[in-house]
Formats: C-alpha cells, sequence, structure tokens
C-alpha cells in the first residue's frame, strides 16, 4: 500500500493474502472509557494506545499501532485507521473516518460523517468529505442546497432569452442573424 500511495500506480497485485501475526500490545492509560462493541486492534509489533482521560463511544474501530491522545472524545461508528494519531483533547463525531498514517492535531474537531484525506493541523475544525475547514464545509453544503432552486432559474432565464431572440427576429431580422 505505501508503494502505491508514494508512485500512485499499482505496479504489483498479491496473488493471495498473507496473514500477518500482531505480537505487540494496547496500553490503555487511567481513567479511559471504551464503549460497547468497540475493537482495538493490538499494536502490529508496537503498541496501539489510548491515552489518559480518553472516551470512547460503541461501536468504533482503532486500527493496529494507533495513538489516542490524552482527554479526546471519539463517538460513535469512528473508524481510525492503522497507525493514526489523534492528538491530545481532539473530538472526533460519529461516523467520521482517519485512515492509515494520518493524523489530527490537539484541540482539533472532525465533525459527523467526515472524510479526512489529509493530516489536520492543531485547532482546526473540519467537516464533510472530503474534510476541509468547517466555514469552507458549511459553504459547500449550502451551495449544494441552492443548485435545484437555481437550475430552476436557468431554465427560466432559457426560455425567456429564447422568447427574446425570437421577439427581435420579429422586429430586425438582420440584428437577429449577428446575435447567433
Amino acid at each position: 500500500m505505501e508503494d502505491v500511495k508514494a508512485k500512485k500506480q499499482i505496479n504489483n497485485f498479491n496473488t493471495e493474502i498473507v496473514r500477518i501475526n500482531s505480537i505487540g500490545n494496547v496500553v490503555v492509560e487511567d481513567d479511559v472509557e471504551i464503549g460497547s462493541g468497540t475493537c482495538v486492534d493490538r499494536g502490529t509489533m508496537g503498541e496501539t494506545r489510548i491515552g489518559r482521560g480518553s472516551k470512547l463511544d460503541n461501536l468504533i474501530q482503532v486500527g493496529h499501532n494507533a495513538s489516542i491522545g490524552q482527554n479526546c472524545l471519539v463517538v460513535a461508528l469512528v473508524g481510525l485507521g492503522g497507525s493514526s494519531q489523534l492528538g491530545d483533547r481532539v473530538v472526533m463525531g460519529g461516523q467520521s473516518g482517519l485512515p492509515d498514517h494520518m493524523s489530527v492535531g490537539d484541540d482539533s474537531v472532525v465533525y459527523a460523517q467526515s472524510g479526512i484525506s489529509e493530516n489536520i493541523p492543531p485547532r482546526n475544525l473540519v467537516g464533510g468529505t472530503p474534510a476541509v475547514p468547517l466555514r469552507d464545509a458549511l459553504r459547500r453544503e449550502m451551495s449544494a442546497k441552492r443548485l435545484p432552486r437555481m437550475f430552476q432559474e436557468l431554465k427560466e432565464l432559457k426560455q425567456r432569452v429564447a422568447e427574446l431572440e425570437s421577439l427581435v427576429k420579429q422586429i430586425d431580422p438582420e440584428t437577429a442573424a449577428r446575435l447567433k
């Protein structure tokens, strides 16, 4: 996978899937809460760590070698890929995802259903898929909601232009020919 990410192309294909045994461990620091159905994968060779005071809701996947900082809040149905990192005091909204080897910086908030595609610096609010600064995500959402009205206005404007062209053609055929 790392080769594909680096070269942006697939050169070799697996002919079979080979199991690599995880021989690492999981470290759960003090005052951590882990909800039901949450899966914390042990490290492949190193450790998977959940920092002091962090709260993990139900049905979360914490990948191998992931690191969750102190006092984080991870809401239901979040997926943290292998070797991903959450800084301290990070909030991950429900159904958001952090891919393998990506990180979210200290004091950041990832809104629900956000799909992270690049590292998030400290003290950021992000949302959407792909995750972008929250202000941009909200602007994108509002624009999408306006699309049906904009399409209707465009349809009406096209009809109006056609009517005006027809009227110009009747009044002045020479000018109408130049408009096309």
